[in-house]
């Protein structure tokens, strides 16, 4: 079983979340789900109302967040 509590987080402006998320697609396979895919590596949540135009981006591993940082921001 699979937690997001200690993965790498990046947040990121709107504008780029669904190309962000099929670049992430492609690169890393599923996303992370806690109901279908405890497998998945990665995953998207909305930064909520504080933050309302960005999402952050979770990663299981720090080189895969590295290199998200490096294309996304």
């Amino acid at each position: 079983m699979s937690r997001i509590d200690n993965w790498h987080s990046v947040r990121i402006d709107k504008k780029n979340y669904w190309q962000a998320r099929d670049w992430c697609m492609k690169q890393f396979g599923q996303r992370w789900s806690a109901v279908d895919n405890r497998d998945g590596i990665w995953c998207c949540f909305w930064a909520g109302r504080e933050q309302f135009s960005s999402y952050i981006w979770h990663f299981k591993h720090d080189r895969d967040a590295m290199w998200f940082k490096l294309r996304w921001l």
